[in-house]
């Protein structure tokens, strides 16, 4: 019996040893680039695998979470005294925010209709001309004697002294226009000149001329306020100038 036992147990012993001599080596993986299996979004994570070359074996890892993909949109617009504002949406999830869209800076200048000269300043207006182009220069303009309840005020101009002769017909079509303007800024009419009887539409008052480098001249305005029943707060004139640009003038009229 004790000679049989020692015959199993070695022939046991061999088989191991066998076996362990046919044991295959580890692989030294080597992996391909990887493609992408599942896409990452801002709610999950994607996956990417990768395949060895040598043993065809996968492995898997984690794409991490993307950020969110916004659309903005304009809700509303900024205006000069007012923000706006934008929207983002995702388009992916549907997450949404809001921001502010800054007010509209404008850098006004003196004379514009939101920084009006007061009705005591010297107003210069750089470049006039009329309808028959014979002046090319500036003009100054000055007010005077504002009378709230004749609603008249008086209007000195002087053209500038260019060098050249020029003159030009100072309320004639393309000179100047002067119109009262309302609290609400409407036009609620244009002034009439009273120095001469015989012509009170200044938009047709060819007899009125100014010559360039001269003493200039002083006019006398009214406004009939029972016609449009409001009390006028502005005066703006309206001039052409010779590189055909129209420019406005405001005036705020003293209280």
């Amino acid at each position: 019996m004790k000679k049989i036992k020692l015959i199993t147990i070695t022939v046991a012993f061999g088989c191991l040893l066998l076996a362990g001599c046919k044991k295959e080596e580890p692989c030294n993986h080597t992996y391909n680039n990887g493609i992408v299996k599942t896409e990452a979004t801002c709610v999950s994570e994607g996956e990417m695998v990768y395949i060895c070359s040598l043993c065809n074996k996968a492995k898997y890892e984690a794409i991490p979470i993307t950020e969110h993909k916004y659309v903005e949109n304009i809700e509303k617009k900024p205006t000069e005294t007012e923000e706006g504002e934008k929207k983002f949406e995702c388009e992916i999830c549907k997450d949404t925010y809001s921001e502010s869209i800054p007010k509209i800076v404008v850098e006004h200048k003196l004379g514009d209709k939101e920084m009006p000269y007061s009705f005591d300043d010297t107003i210069y207006i750089e470049k006039m001309t009329d309808l028959y182009d014979y002046y090319h220069g500036g003009a100054t303009i000055k007010l005077s004697n504002y009378d709230k309840e004749k609603h008249t005020f008086e209007l000195n101009i002087k053209l500038d002294d260019t060098g050249e002769q020029g003159s030009i017909e100072p309320f004639g079509d393309y000179a100047i226009i002067v119109t009262y303007v309302s609290e609400n800024y409407e036009d609620i009419g244009f002034t009439t000149d009273t120095t001469d009887p015989n012509c009170m539409d200044l938009l047709y008052c060819e007899n009125l001329s100014l010559h360039a480098g001269g003493e200039g001249d002083t006019y006398i305005f009214s406004y009939n306020i029972e016609e449009s029943g409001e009390e006028p707060k502005y005066i703006t004139f309206y001039t052409y100038d010779y590189d055909d640009v129209e420019n406005w003038v405001w005036v705020e009229l003293p209280k």
